[in-house]
């Protein structure tokens, strides 16, 4: 379905979900949106234990990200400068998926961490659409606007 709408040729860049459809396009091509990630970085949050500390630490992160994205966006920093300040928040978002990762679940396993590690697992293979705005500059964060801005809040 994707296919029939997007066509054979799009050289753009689209943001949205991670919905399987859209793997027709390679990540490059994808800017997932941040509103979606915050939603599952939110349900892992309002666990207990474990889950919410990597909830936490994932949102932490996010916020980071966006506060800087609205500071470049206000014309308070350049791009040169969002991108250099967004490296270690990047860095520190791959790491904390990667550990997470590590902690490993079963296969077939179906408890809340075996789920949270799915969703680590899905955001890691699929990074590189996390970021794809960066190199872009006309892309918004999200896919949800607000007043023509984009609200990933």
């Amino acid at each position: 379905m994707a296919q029939l709408l997007i066509g054979d040729n799009y050289n753009g860049v689209l943001i949205c979900d991670r919905y399987g459809a859209y793997n027709i396009l390679p990540l490059e091509q994808r800017q997932f949106c941040w509103a979606h990630i915050r939603r599952d970085l939110n349900t892992m949050a309002e666990r207990s234990g474990v889950s919410a500390e990597i909830g936490q630490a994932l949102l932490s992160l996010q916020r980071q990200l966006l506060i800087h994205w609205h500071e470049w966006l206000d014309q308070q920093i350049s791009r040169a400068q969002l991108e250099a300040i967004t490296t270690p928040i990047r860095q520190a978002f791959k790491a904390k998926l990667e550990w997470t990762i590590e902690l490993g679940s079963n296969p077939g396993e179906n408890t809340l961490l075996a789920r949270i590690l799915g969703t680590c697992r899905t955001l890691l293979t699929r990074l590189a659409g996390l970021w794809t705005f960066l190199a872009h500059p006309e892309l918004e964060v999200t896919n949800n606007t607000r007043s023509g801005r984009s609200d990933p809040w």
